[in-house]
């Protein structure tokens, strides 16, 4: 039995709850602290394709899959909406693995390290969420967002959160 079924199993549905409680906070925090600047837009990573690379065996992949980008996202939307604030999503390809300062493909040599290969690069080690995060922004920036309705019915992970 793999771990996660352990836990599923040993926890049941406090372990959900506890995990849906915290994501109705993060979210409502995400869309205050928009609220708090001057023309506001959230931007996220388009994850629709992103279940296709995850396997935690049967059970976890249809909780996991199901549940997580989706409701996230589905739940950033919602409240962002409340407030008349813009979502709008970006490519997600490389935006953890690319330097934000040169655009070099690096790597993490530890959690929340990002390390850019060129050695011309002024930047050398960043913090890995905040280097993704400018890399999202910079696409956005660049017009490279896209607001993403699907006509076709997939389960993908933003359909999830309609």
């Amino acid at each position: 039995m793999r771990g996660s079924e352990r836990i599923a199993e040993s926890f049941g549905d406090d372990v959900w709850n506890q995990i849906d409680d915290v994501f109705h906070r993060v979210t409502r925090e995400v869309v205050e602290y928009a609220e708090s600047v001057e023309n506001p837009v959230l931007v996220l990573e388009d994850l629709t394709y992103i279940r296709e690379s995850m396997d935690y065996g049967d059970f976890m992949n249809r909780r996991l899959h199901g549940w997580g980008f989706a409701k996230l996202h589905a739940q950033i939307r919602y409240k962002a909406v409340e407030k008349g604030i813009p979502v709008e999503t970006v490519n997600p390809r490389n935006t953890s693995k690319e330097c934000h300062a040169c655009g070099e493909v690096g790597y993490c040599p530890r959690q929340a390290t990002f390390k850019c290969t060129n050695d011309a690069c002024w930047m050398g080690e960043y913090q890995a969420d905040v280097n993704g995060a400018i890399n999202i922004a910079d696409r956005y920036l660049s017009g490279e967002s896209r607001f993403r309705e699907h006509e076709n019915d997939d389960d993908s992970a933003e359909d999830g959160g309609r």
